[in-house]
């Protein structure tokens, strides 16, 4: 529901925000009113890329990135800090899937499938942030 208009979004849309503020616990980073809490995490990405354990000899700090935004994210192509995902699709393969073997899956700890958050989630990312841009 955008401003109170239940028709301003589609079905599949409804069901990928209810993921993303749900089981997929994907607002857990992505929040506030620009959909990042401008922290700096870990992903899980395997590479060398020690992100801002670099700069901070933190633990919490080794291979952390900040949160970006979702404004505008289906214009924003290539993902990740280095531009590895080619695709939204592709981010979410990445964000329900396995990584370096001390990580879990970010999208609700392996219980949403890879299928349903993009089926829904693709249908929901672009259609409601752009709207709340725009009504906002």
């Amino acid at each position: 529901m955008i401003s109170g208009d239940e028709n301003a979004i589609g079905e599949g849309a409804k069901r990928g925000f209810d993921l993303f503020n749900g089981k997929a616990g994907c607002a857990q980073c992505h929040s506030e009113w620009n959909f990042t809490d401008n922290g700096f995490h870990d992903v899980g990405l395997v590479d060398s890329d020690r992100g801002r354990g670099e700069r901070l000899p933190l633990e919490a700090m080794q291979f952390a990135f900040k949160t970006p935004t979702l404004r505008n994210v289906d214009r924003r192509a290539p993902y990740m800090h280095e531009g590895n995902e080619q695709t939204l699709g592709e981010v979410i393969d990445f964000t329900t899937g396995w990584r370096r073997p001390q990580k879990e899956p970010l999208a609700g700890n392996g219980s949403v499938t890879p299928h349903r958050a993009k089926r829904n989630g693709l249908a929901w990312l672009p259609e409601y942030v752009n709207q709340r841009r725009q009504a906002g």
